[in-house]
């Protein structure tokens, strides 16, 4: 049975989690990651892989199988330590195409090779590498934090892989396994791409609504999975306040929000590298 996935957004950042187990928050500033498992021998992702692993215990039946797209340094300081973490979580890959991830933002970050030490899982150099794998192909959901300027076309491999096992399990009358994705935000850097991944989305639950299912959204393979843009500012009490007294009706109808936002970032949007 293919674990359910669910987004725990937390003051820190976000992580997956499995629906029945209870969110462990974690809360504050980001702390580096430490070797909390038992860190076993990395596996290379260009060795040739038998797609049958290890058999599933009991324990591990209700795990998600979660691959980190992306292996810069909100990944380093914020994702992989809080996956890590979660006990109903593997990470089960690590994909970057530089071998040793540079940022301005923390001059200490580990390479490929030492990540895969510390989580005891492969590492792949690009999105495509990692879906022609048993394990970009079995894998219960991908985080993509990666620069701003490649979010397009690798959320259109992930939703290509999430059509590709709706339409396989549907030719075999087998029970698919939902692709999930929750990318950071920007979702894109134009509007023209944010589009182009909506309709690629609909087009997958309109095709499954087509086939007879009862109820269909949004969603990967047919509206089986989901993809969601980590907006964690609209989980936070005051975003949730504002929301519950909308709801309520005590002001009224709302007609037009003004809205500010001011934090020193801008020199992110400049950097050539994130140019759409």
């Amino acid at each position: 049975m293919s674990a359910r996935l669910i987004f725990d957004r937390t003051a820190s950042g976000a992580s997956l989690l499995l629906r029945c187990h209870r969110p462990i928050a974690q809360r504050g500033r980001p702390v580096p990651p430490s070797p909390l498992r038992p860190s076993g021998s990395a596996r290379c992702a260009s060795a040739s892989r038998s797609s049958s692993s290890e058999s599933t215990t009991d324990e591990e039946a209700g795990t998600a199988d979660v691959v980190l797209v992306g292996a810069g340094w909100w990944s380093q300081g914020w994702h992989l330590p809080h996956l890590h973490r979660n006990e109903r979580v593997r990470i089960s890959a690590i994909v970057d195409s530089a071998p040793h991830p540079k940022s301005s933002l923390n001059p200490h970050l580990e390479p490929l090779e030492a990540l895969a030490e510390r989580y005891s899982c492969p590492v792949f150099h690009s999105v495509l590498d990692l879906l022609r794998d048993p394990i970009g192909q079995s894998m219960d959901g991908a985080i993509v934090c990666t620069p701003h300027s490649t979010h397009f076309d690798i959320g259109k491999d992930l939703i290509a892989e999430g059509k590709r096992r709706y339409e396989e399990a549907k030719a075999e009358g087998a029970e698919c396994k939902p692709m999930n994705v929750m990318m950071e935000k920007p979702m894109t850097t134009n509007v023209r791409e944010a589009r182009e991944l909506h309709d690629l989305l609909t087009k997958r639950r309109d095709a499954r609504a087509s086939d007879g299912a009862e109820s269909c959204t949004i969603g990967i393979g047919g509206g089986m999975g989901c993809f969601l843009i980590n907006h964690s500012a609209n989980y936070r009490p005051q975003a949730r306040a504002a929301r519950s007294l909308v709801r309520s009706g005590k002001i009224g109808t709302v007609r037009h929000v003004s809205a500010f936002f001011a934090s020193p970032l801008s020199w992110i949007f400049d950097d050539p590298s994130n140019a759409g």
